[in-house]
């Protein structure tokens, strides 16, 4: 599991109401993969152990999402057994 949490974007920067934020997340060569959440904080479940993963997160509102966020990378530890 990876715990993601993110600021608020500021008003000024929003295109109107946020309704949802996506979360893109992926490793290696795979397709990415997309959660959403209406808070400002999601757990990443299910992951491969021991990759580096790169993690967008966007705004969404009623005319669209906005663009992700800068990549942000961070490596999951091995499963406990």
């Amino acid at each position: 599991t990876i715990f993601v949490q993110w600021q608020e974007i500021p008003e000024i920067e929003r295109n109107g109401i946020i309704i949802e934020y996506q979360i893109m997340y992926s490793f290696s060569q795979n397709p990415p993969q997309v959660d959403s959440t209406t808070e400002l904080s999601i757990g990443l479940l299910n992951l491969a152990e021991f990759e580096l993963y790169s993690i967008h997160v966007r705004g969404v509102t009623t005319a669209g999402p906005g663009p992700y966020s800068d990549e942000v990378f961070t490596m999951t530890m091995e499963d406990c057994k």
